[in-house]
């Protein structure tokens, strides 16, 4: 699996999807997340894994839950539009080479 998401640039795909998707609930930026100069970090980091053929998403660093449910729900049809991207260039890329 990792093979296939680096030649299709998944992790790009993802991460450029993830971005439009925070940026539609925080049009401002201030989700981007920085480090101060203690070290620590704020705004809204997340991540997500791929177990047993589910994907399980993390989103910490929002102000409540319901903004906290807001970056889940973007977060999860962001990585669900990437991997739908991704799908669809391997297909085309596998028709070009037949």
């Amino acid at each position: 699996m990792a093979k296939i998401e680096r030649d299709l640039g998944f992790h790009k795909v993802a991460t450029r999807e993830i971005e439009a998707a925070f940026d539609r609930v925080r049009p401002d930026g201030s989700w981007r997340p920085f480090k101060d100069e203690d070290g620590r970090m704020h705004g809204i980091q997340w991540g997500w894994v791929l177990a047993n053929g589910h994907l399980s998403y993390t989103v910490t660093g929002a102000k409540n839950k319901a903004e906290q449910h807001q970056f889940e729900r973007a977060l999860f049809q962001a990585v669900n539009d990437a991997v739908r991207k991704a799908t669809y260039a391997e297909a085309k890329r596998r028709q070009r080479e037949t």
